[in-house]
């Protein structure tokens, strides 16, 4: 089979199996899931006892709407209760939505409390609502639904149905509603990656068109690179749609990423089909441009796929799929490029002209590249110990590095959920739960009333902790029957004791009595539970969600908050009652510390499989040790200077340096490799040096502008894991190519690299044969009368 036909063949088939692509992106696209809950694995017990909980009580999809004169007296409440949902109620029922179950207000639960049989005076309803339905002013309210199945599973539909209804009933635009609840994070989650992933992939294509302009000036050849490209991008969003995965606003960042390095390796590519075409004809010039880059195109790609695929041993879902996902893309980049763009440049040959490949050849400028050459390998010794001092002092930064996966850092510091956030909390009270569960065995001996004695101090000694805003429970919904007391005092500790274990028999009959007669009534708060042989209570403290709140000094102070009701029970020899947290928060804290921990293993076991692999393909451990230092010093170096600064380490900020990896070693291993050819064909270390400076400079310089300025629309992005992707990937390029430009030489102009000198030198000479003897090679002289005669 003919060239030309094998190209035809080549082209017809990616063409035929591009619809299949296209379907699968964008039916990858369309399914969006952002919930933080399910992004660490079951095996964690926080993630387990969090499921424990949901299996009693309805998980948080409930959805808090006010506005500016959201008050009491504002008929506009009831009225989008009733339209939206029907009349408020704590329990589910019938609905006027199929997105929504039930419906609270801050006017109906405070009617509810002040009516019998609860029949609390105003004032102490008001308390007891503060900070949860009710503002610090008294007056400020709120209107909070409760979604059913159907609204969980279609977030996007069912706030959309409420703010065409609060517009239609109540005259409110949407955007002076103010949203909060986990549905409302979840769909501008959704919203902000979507808008990040279409500006981003649409500012990358532009100055991925910009780039090839610059390298290559000739409109067929930009478009097949830029195709090439868009294609990577459409085989790698289908893998992900065919093999089960599920979209999230982390992994939205893959697709531009592998925009840029497909469209990297297909300008290389490119240039060196245009030198080759002039020498070789354009018949033979793609298939000479594939055999001369293979071998650095799949090398850059096993490093950059192996960075990546160091980011699956994360413990977090979203982080586990961009790494192995990303890493999956890139390969799909390589087999486009070594087989679609041959075929198409074989159908459609591009032919410049000598003078355009003299006049737009990408290259470095000889006397800057001269004078860098000549300042490093003058002073080897003053560059190393600069670098290395520089190193030292960010590396004392490491270990202040902070991370977080709060939800709200997700978000662009002018986003509407930002400000939305921050006037619900300042004008109602803080929103992050926290679930802190009581659970009564069976073999407990305290009965009904004691059992709410006792959740009922515990809620007010929780109210009492630092950073939390209210807490509610069962007890919030129930007939008052003893006096408020100041949390933490002794008298207070006494009254409690008092109440459940002491005082007057008739008293508390009566109240036992009372109270056994609303549990019907705690059933359909969904804060009691009571369907087995264990009574559960749920107490939700409410904590701050634009605030880093440390859950590890948290959980201390709720711990000292329940050691006085603990020690309490241990005195009467009490037992059978357990204490837990579940929740957003713990789950959130537990992701925190996974993060950093994946970031370090991850990176650590990708640079040592790295340096094991280059020691073993030159068996020498100078050349690893010397792959080793320049391959690092970028992390470390912005790392440390992350931890110096205070500088909070996120879900955008751990994945750049597992990709910004394999292009710096990608580089460093191409230099290594020219000064061992070069001291192995006879030439000095600094001539060896030089060399490697006039062939691996400008295709370094190449790789940090093609890439550089691609992940450089990241920063433009809306959605804040995005932008500091682009952000920390700028600065890791950059610090790599300087560490590449001046560290790496000054290594191989310093002591290590003249041992390596050495060690090649010697094994050259021991791979030499040895010498032979000249007699070997000596022929006898015959003379003319040596010569027998022939005979006749």
């Amino acid at each position: 089979m003919s060239q030309r036909r094998r190209a035809w063949w080549t082209v017809v088939a990616f063409a035929l199996f591009a619809p299949v692509a296209a379907t699968g992106a964008l039916l990858s696209l369309s399914r969006m899931q952002n919930d933080v809950t399910q992004w660490l694995p079951g095996a964690y017990q926080e993630t387990r006892d969090f499921l424990r909980f949901l299996a009693h009580f309805d998980p948080e999809a409930f959805v808090l709407v006010s506005w500016e004169g959201c008050t009491l007296d504002d008929p506009r409440v009831g009225r989008l209760a009733e339209q939206l949902v029907g009349p408020p109620r704590l329990e589910p029922g019938p609905s006027r939505s199929p997105y929504f179950s039930k419906v609270i207000t801050g006017p109906s639960v405070l009617e509810k409390l002040c009516q019998p049989p609860i029949n609390l005076q105003r004032e102490e309803a008001l308390r007891r609502l503060t900070g949860s339905l009710i503002g610090p002013d008294g007056r400020t309210t709120c209107v909070v639904f409760s979604m059913t199945e159907a609204g969980v599973h279609q977030m996007r539909a069912a706030l959309t149905e409420l703010e065409q209804v609060a517009q239609r009933e109540c005259g409110l635009a949407p955007t002076e509603l103010k949203l909060g609840g986990p549905p409302v994070d979840n769909v501008a989650l959704d919203v902000a990656g979507e808008q990040s992933m279409l500006l981003v992939l649409g500012l990358t294509s532009v100055f991925g068109l910009l780039v090839c302009w610059w390298c290559l000036r000739r409109p067929l050849l930009i478009a097949l690179v830029l195709t090439t490209a868009l294609y990577t991008v459409a085989l790698s969003l289908s893998a992900f749609y065919f093999t089960g995965g599920v979209m999230n606003a982390i992994v939205l960042t893959m697709p531009p990423l592998v925009y840029v390095a497909a469209a990297s390796g297909a300008i290389h590519l490119a240039n060196y089909y245009r030198e080759l075409v002039v020498e070789v004809g354009p018949e033979r010039a793609p298939a000479e441009a594939v055999r001369l880059a293979a071998l650095p195109l799949g090398l850059a790609t096993f490093t950059t796929a192996v960075g990546l695929l160091s980011l699956a041993v994360s413990e977090l879902a979203p982080i586990q799929a961009f790494g192995i996902y990303s890493a999956l893309g890139v390969c799909f980049g390589l087999v486009c490029l070594l087989l679609l763009l041959p075929a198409a440049l074989r159908l459609w040959p591009v032919l410049p002209t000598p003078a355009e490949l003299a006049v737009f050849e990408v290259r470095a400028r000889g006397g800057i590249w001269q004078r860098a050459m000549t300042l490093v390998l003058d002073r080897p010794g003053l560059c190393t110990l600069a670098t290395l001092l520089v190193v030292v002092l960010a590396a004392w930064g490491l270990p202040r590095v902070e991370t977080s996966v709060q939800i709200m850092r997700l978000f662009s510091s002018d986003a509407r959920i930002l400000r939305d956030y921050g006037w619900l909390e300042k004008h109602l009270g803080p929103l992050s739960p926290i679930e802190v569960l009581v659970r009564f065995d069976a073999d407990c001996p305290l009965d009904f009333r004691q059992r709410f004695y006792v959740v009922e101090r515990l809620q007010r000694d929780i109210e009492a902790v630092p950073n939390v805003g209210t807490a509610l429970s069962a007890v919030t919904f129930a007939p008052s029957l003893i006096e408020p007391q100041r949390p933490g005092s002794a008298h207070a500790l006494g009254t409690m004791s008092r109440n459940i274990f002491g005082g007057s028999r008739a008293r508390a009959t009566l109240e036992k009595v009372r109270l056994e007669r609303h549990r019907p009534e705690f059933r359909q708060t969904g804060f009691f539970r009571d369907d087995g042989p264990q009574e559960l209570w749920r107490i939700t403290a409410r904590v701050a969600a634009l605030a880093d709140v440390d859950y590890q000094a948290f959980k201390a102070q709720v711990d000292r908050a329940v050691a006085p009701v603990e020690r309490a029970l241990d005195k009467q020899r009490i037992h059978g009652i357990q204490v837990s947290y579940t929740g957003v928060l713990p789950i959130v804290y537990q992701a925190q510390n996974s993060l950093l921990r994946g970031m370090v293993f991850g990176y650590g076991t990708d640079v040592l499989f790295i340096v094991v692999a280059m020691v073993l393909a030159v068996r020498s451990g100078a050349a690893g040790l010397l792959l080793l230092l320049p391959s690092v010093l970028p992390a470390v170096v912005l790392f440390g200077v992350f931890g110096w600064t205070g500088t909070v380490v996120d879900l955008g900020t751990v994945m750049p340096p597992a990709v910004a990896l394999g292009v710096t070693v990608d580089d460093v291993m191409h230099f290594l490799l020219c000064f061992r050819r070069e001291i192995q064909g006879g030439r000095s270390r600094r001539a060896a040096i030089a060399s490697g400076y006039q062939h691996c400079g400008r295709a370094m310089y190449q790789s940090w502008a093609v890439l550089g300025l691609g992940v450089l629309a990241f920063l433009f992005s809306p959605f804040a894991p995005t932008c500091r992707f682009g952000l920390v990937m700028m600065a890791l390029l950059t610090i790599g190519l300087a560490g590449n430009l001046v560290f790496l030489p000054a290594l191989l102009g310093g002591p290590l690299g003249a041992y390596w000198e050495r060690r090649l030198r010697r094994r050259q000479q021991d791979l030499q044969p040895a010498p032979v003897e000249p007699e070997m090679f000596v022929q006898p002289v015959v003379t003319v009368a040596q010569v027998p005669a022939r005979s006749s």
